[in-house]
């Protein structure tokens, strides 16, 4: 089946199949993320349930998250090279839609990433591609956390691929500043918030990128940006 698919797809759907077979350590939650995953794409190719599976969309956002920089580490200034669990990521957020149109299926994620595992490297290309690559008018893009401190560790990493990626730039229209990353033509943006969550009603969130959810004392700062996805 792998075989059939373009590679980081292919390498997603490897991954799920060496973590439901055992040769990948996993517990027990990523075992069921990955023996669900598998059951829904054989349902999609067999064309039942109400799902189909579109690689060209899953392979779309990898490809685009290949083409920015790493920013720190041996690999800084080197093209992101997603590693397999990422790649499984990307595949189910993207690749599922409602049959016969482009909608996503999942609207909500929850990655629990081990510390130095490249979870903000990985996370901020897919804020990126959803606030100014998918053609939504008016997108908003939220970095949200805590403290407004925390909240900057995703929007610098953003930040900083964008500095370091003058063909985007060129190509989407896409420019920084200090506080806010944005696009003219479609008058989106990128911006860091804290977890005041007064402040933060009234947004019209296209994608929001909670960090530390752990650390969050109250869901507060979750509802709100979840309500505003609406």
């Amino acid at each position: 089946m792998a075989a059939a698919l373009s590679s980081g797809v292919a390498a997603a759907v490897a991954y799920a199949q060496g973590v439901t077979g055992g040769e990948i350590p996993a517990c027990r939650y990523v075992r069921e993320a990955a023996a669900r995953f598998l059951g829904d794409l054989a349902d999609a190719e067999r064309g039942e349930g109400p799902w189909a599976f579109r690689a060209d969309l899953a392979e779309a956002a990898m490809l685009f998250a290949e083409q920015l920089p790493n920013i720190k580490g041996p690999e800084a200034g080197r093209p992101l090279r997603l590693m397999p669990w990422q790649r499984f990521v990307f595949t189910n957020l993207f690749g599922f839609v409602e049959r016969g149109t482009s909608t996503r299926r999942f609207r909500q994620a929850v990655v629990y990433v081990p510390r130095g595992n490249g979870k903000t490297t990985f996370a901020a290309p897919i804020a990126l591609y959803l606030t100014f690559i998918e053609g939504e008018g008016g997108a908003e893009g939220y970095a949200a956390a805590v403290t407004r401190d925390q909240a900057r560790i995703l929007f610098d990493a953003a930040q900083q691929m964008v500095r370091r990626s003058p063909g985007f730039r060129e190509a989407f229209g896409v420019a920084e500043r200090a506080n806010a990353i944005y696009q003219e033509r479609s008058a989106s943006k990128f911006v860091p918030v804290s977890s005041d969550a007064k402040a933060l009603d009234g947004l019209n969130v296209q994608v929001a990128v909670c960090d530390e959810i752990a650390s969050h004392k109250t869901s507060e700062v979750y509802d709100v940006l979840l309500t505003a996805m609406g």
